[in-house]
């Protein structure tokens, strides 16, 4: 599948720090337990991959076999360590002393009741009060499965919410649902047949559609002015809005306005994500490549082909590169794929 040609391969490592968890020691309350356990399973992602490393002793325990025992370890985890810690060595310098001997390892997270987030920014869950509860397995298994995003402070402020939902298309217009300068300039902004099949993913997947191009601001303005004919590019967000009506689509929501430059749309795509933990699948289409993309490669379906066209130079025949764009139906087909994978 398209989501396992570009899946990276590095190992992924959850350190379990059970200091300051409430209940762990208590052998009455088998909740903690339970909730550790789901974490380690949903975070393997049911892939087997995950490895485990034990930060502190749990219940007293300090018999590997055991701890892989009580958690399943050898079900749901690839493997499982106790982490080597020295005489009056603290956790947070024992972990970066393990990372230190990885240095290639991004695929982490500590998991913990301390506040370590400075130590390990982007790969740290925090046990508030330490209660350990349910609400943080998703958390914990997004960022194993779509990536360390915490890259700014604004992620730390955001409330989480639930708009129900599940499987969401991130769209660019321009360059997925036209051939954008080739066929804007003859006044044909959105191609019907692009839109065709912008419809069958959303009808294939039940996904939502969620704007990204810079078109949102303007069909904003358009609509809430409404629709003057004389202002903010009508033609082009008519065409926009009689194609969608017709193929029975809507639009959802759209990303924040955040950033610019070459992290700009991805950064904006985390942030909507960060906020929504029950998104399952998603897919971006966008025909520019030279976004960062980063962690969000494995999800993203780029709409643009490079083909040659020969012209005749001063010095005699050279190829000269052009692109053609648009969500044809090979694209279509890489973004069923990844809507559709197995997590």
């Amino acid at each position: 599948m398209y989501y396992e040609e570009n899946k990276k391969s590095e190992r992924k490592v959850l350190f379990l720090d059970f200091d300051g968890i409430r209940d762990a020691e208590n052998r009455e309350n088998d909740t903690t337990k339970d909730i550790l356990k789901k974490i380690i399973y949903e975070s393997s992602g049911f892939r087997h991959e995950l490895e485990v490393v034990f930060c502190s002793s749990f219940r007293g325990i300090s018999d590997i076999e055991k701890l892989k025992d009580i958690f399943s370890i050898n079900h749901f985890a690839k493997g499982a360590e106790i982490l080597p810690k020295s005489d009056g060595e603290s956790t947070a310098d024992a972990i970066e002393k393990y990372l230190s001997s990885d240095e290639d390892l991004q695929k982490y997270l500590v998991v913990s009741s301390e506040k370590l987030l400075s130590r390990f920014f982007g790969h740290f869950v925090h046990i508030s009060d330490g209660i350990l509860t349910e609400k943080l397995i998703p958390k914990i298994r997004r960022s194993f499965y779509y990536g360390f995003w915490w890259e700014r402070d604004w992620y730390l402020e955001r409330e989480p919410k639930d708009d129900g939902f599940k499987n969401v298309i991130f769209l660019d217009i321009d360059g997925v649902l036209n051939n954008e300068d080739e066929n804007t300039d003859k006044g044909e902004y959105i191609i019907e047949e692009y839109v065709a099949n912008l419809a069958e993913l959303v009808t294939s997947c039940k996904a939502e559609i969620v704007l990204t191009s810079s078109w949102r601001a303007g069909l904003s303005n358009w609509i809430y002015d409404n629709c003057k004919e004389d202002k903010y590019n009508f033609n082009r967000y008519k065409m926009f809005s009689d194609l969608f009506q017709k193929y029975d689509l809507n639009v959802a929501g759209a990303t924040p306005s955040l950033s610019s430059g070459a992290k700009g749309r991805p950064f904006e795509v985390r942030a909507w994500l960060c906020e929504r933990m029950g998104v399952e699948h998603f897919v971006i289409l966008d025909d520019d490549d030279f976004w960062q993309w980063d962690w969000l490669s494995p999800f993203f379906v780029c709409t643009k082909d490079k083909i040659e066209n020969q012209k005749l130079g001063a010095y005699g025949t050279k190829l000269f590169a052009k692109s053609k764009r648009g969500f044809t139906r090979d694209k279509l087909e890489k973004a069923l794929a990844i809507l559709k994978a197995e997590k």
